[in-house]
């Protein structure tokens, strides 16, 4: 008997779903060199810092604009160009 393989799952701010972590879009807290923190687009899931997960639904997206959710769960300044980023991301894989 083979052991089955684990697959990592991930809640999406959005919808507060549980959803496999490769299905999901990772933005991440990092901070500059001038120390101030920034959210950044972690495609491949790698990065270091603290994370948060989206689906690829605009449903989400806009719950997520709507609530300032990543601004609140990373603490860090609102900034558009995440958003426009995850947007991207969703028309890419639709």
């Amino acid at each position: 008997m083979t052991k089955a393989k684990h697959i990592p799952k991930r809640t999406c701010a959005g919808c507060n779903q549980k959803r496999e972590k490769k299905d999901l879009i990772r933005v991440v807290r990092m901070y500059t060199k001038e120390g101030s923190r920034a959210a950044l687009i972690d495609l491949k899931g790698k990065m270091q810092g603290r994370g948060v997960y989206v689906c690829r639904k605009h449903e989400c997206l806009k719950r997520l604009r709507k609530g300032k959710r990543i601004e609140r769960k990373l603490r860090v300044p609102y900034n558009n160009t995440v958003y426009d980023q995850i947007k991207e991301e969703i028309l890419k894989h639709e």
